[in-house]
């Protein structure tokens, strides 16, 4: 038997958008100013320097990688192999809502992103894996989806 190494469908990165590093670094300029105004000047910049870096290596991180390739499915920094994958289902922004939410399963999988509206249920069939689905952000949910059957069904 020949096994194939794995060949990449789909990857998406989960940043955080412009305007959230735009509020972010807005509010460490005015941390800035008032430790500034009340210490200094180069007690101020370095406050504003130390805790934008901190900031941008936060926001940095929070940028999870969803991807599949035509043996797996990962969502941040978890994996799991196709054969465990049922159907997926690209959800809009009013459905996603209700399932972060009242529609919520505790036991649910979830990689989601508070700044990015639509996602991806996917199916988990393992029978041994008490987790029923996984509810992944994506920016294209129908892409992601794409990907999941094409690498299901065994066509990619």
């Amino acid at each position: 038997m020949t096994v194939h190494p794995a060949r990449l469908l789909y990857r998406e990165r989960l940043w955080a958008p412009w305007p959230v590093w735009l509020v972010v670094m807005s509010l460490i300029a005015t941390l800035g100013i008032a430790y500034g105004a009340a210490a200094g000047a180069a007690v101020g910049v370095g406050t504003s320097l130390l805790a934008g870096s901190l900031a941008a290596a936060l926001l940095l991180r929070s940028g999870a990688i969803v991807a599949v390739s035509t043996h797996e499915l990962r969502a941040g920094r978890a994996r799991i192999p196709l054969v465990g994958v049922g159907s997926a289902v690209a959800l809009d922004a009013e459905r996603t809502g209700w399932l972060r939410g009242p529609g919520i399963d505790p036991s649910a999988f979830m990689v989601m992103r508070g700044w990015i509206p639509t996602a991806v249920l996917v199916e988990i069939l393992d029978e041994h894996d008490p987790t029923p689905y996984w509810l992944i952000s994506s920016r294209s949910p129908a892409r992601l989806t794409a990907a999941i059957e094409t690498a299901r069904t065994g066509q990619g």
